[in-house]
């Protein structure tokens, strides 16, 4: 097992470049749409829209919108041609719980016409906050033939709906579970990170159903894959040391698998701070 947190130690922090050189990365699936991505929640238009990710308070918190321009943009059925699109570094994000900011993947969080770019919306929400819906209002300046015109968004001109960010409470069922598939070919597995939040530091813990040949991967909340190994896990109890020091606060997903199903759950990395 020793060898095993060696080899996983060395693989992750031959990664930590890759995790740190941006604040986020444009979700590659958009590429060829124009937007800003996810579009807002409607009840009814759009019910899997808007921000999905729970916070929760005093845990680390991550969300990603994409935002990829075209050439024009359509604004209550009027057409204009679009040179950039520009938000504020510290005040475009209205709503906000407090402690939470966001940070943009381009200089001075300006997008231009034909590229692609992303915001994140990152932090610890601390106690200060009430548990519920905060309402997003996000505010950018358009640029068109050289003039600029702010715009809100949601927009019902551009997009119906709304960006709720939901707020738990630390001991609620969003904030200490996470989804779990059970491993039907061979019965279940139990799989936990201790102590999660982690400082960088802990223990896998895994309950095999067999002994078997599982893969071990982490994810960031794009999906994006920043690690994988193969574990020989022996039936029953397995605890191997991990070391995730090199990833900034926020929220990941770790994954174990049998090549047939697997059991995923959430990983949250909060630096102690004095």
């Amino acid at each position: 097992m020793k060898q095993l947190y060696v080899c996983i130690a060395l693989l992750m922090a031959s990664l930590s470049l890759m995790a740190q050189d941006a604040p986020c990365i444009p979700d590659e699936m958009l590429q060829d749409s124009v937007g800003v991505f996810p579009l807002p929640f409607d009840e009814e238009i759009r019910p899997e829209g808007g921000i999905t990710e729970v916070a929760c308070i005093d845990q680390p918190y991550e969300f990603v919108f994409t935002i990829v321009l075209g050439d024009t943009l359509v604004v209550s059925g009027i057409s204009a041609v679009i040179d950039s699109v520009q938000f504020s570094p510290d005040t475009a994000f209205v709503g906000l719980p407090t402690g939470l900011t966001y940070e943009c993947s381009t200089p001075d969080c300006k997008f231009f016409n034909g590229g692609s770019g992303c915001v994140v919306i990152k932090g610890t929400p601390d106690a200060s906050n009430r548990s519920g819906l905060y309402p997003l209002e996000i505010i950018g300046t358009i640029f068109t033939g050289g003039l600029p015109v702010e715009l809100s968004f949601p927009n019902p001109g551009i997009a119906e709906g709304t960006y709720d960010i939901t707020l738990d409470e630390p001991d609620s069922e969003n904030c200490t579970t996470s989804s779990t598939f059970d491993f039907s070919s061979k019965g279940q597995v139990g799989l936990q990170f201790n102590p999660n939040p982690t400082s960088g530091y802990g223990t896998l813990d895994v309950e095999a159903p067999s002994n078997d040949i599982y893969q071990f991967r982490l994810f960031n909340l794009l999906g994006k894959e920043l690690f994988h190994a193969p574990m020989q896990l022996n039936k029953g109890n397995n605890r191997i040391d991990m070391d995730v020091s090199f990833l900034p606060d926020g929220i990941y997903l770790y994954s174990l698998s049998d090549g047939k199903s697997q059991v995923t759950k959430r990983l949250a990395v909060k630096k102690w701070r004095p």
